[in-house]
């Protein structure tokens, strides 16, 4: 199995970070690592962050940073990844439990191509006041 690197930046994401990290945990692709950078948050989002890294040692793995913007967010994270491949994910969204098995079984069935991408659903939360 190769390695994929899935990369994320989080800022002030404390209400939807960790669904997003557990629907990357969940994940049926096991040869995985995760890099969140934080940029600069000032909400709980730091603390989720270090809870998940605590708790998965090995797999997740976290940046603090003050706030530089998601690029430069993004491309620390990236700079630490060790991956075959690199998949970029928001701090917002959540992946169906075999999207990376699924991209990684085409890329290496099809050498030829040299990136993947997908169809998305939205799903609204409405909240009541």
């Amino acid at each position: 199995m190769m390695l994929v690197s899935i990369v994320m930046a989080a800022f002030n994401a404390d209400e939807t970070v960790a669904k997003t990290i557990e629907s990357l945990i969940d994940q049926t692709y096991g040869e995985k690592e995760i890099i969140i950078t934080n940029d600069g948050s000032s909400d709980s989002t730091p603390q989720i962050l270090d809870d998940f890294a605590n708790r998965y040692p090995g797999l997740i793995q976290v940046i603090h940073q003050t706030n530089q913007g998601q690029s430069i967010a993004r491309n620390a994270a990236l700079g630490l990844a060790k991956g075959h491949f690199i998949a970029f994910m928001d701090s917002d969204d959540l992946w169906a439990p075999n999207k990376i098995e699924r991209q990684v079984e085409f890329l290496t069935a099809n050498p030829e191509f040299g990136l993947v991408y997908c169809p998305s659903s939205y799903k609204l939360e409405h909240s009541r006041a």
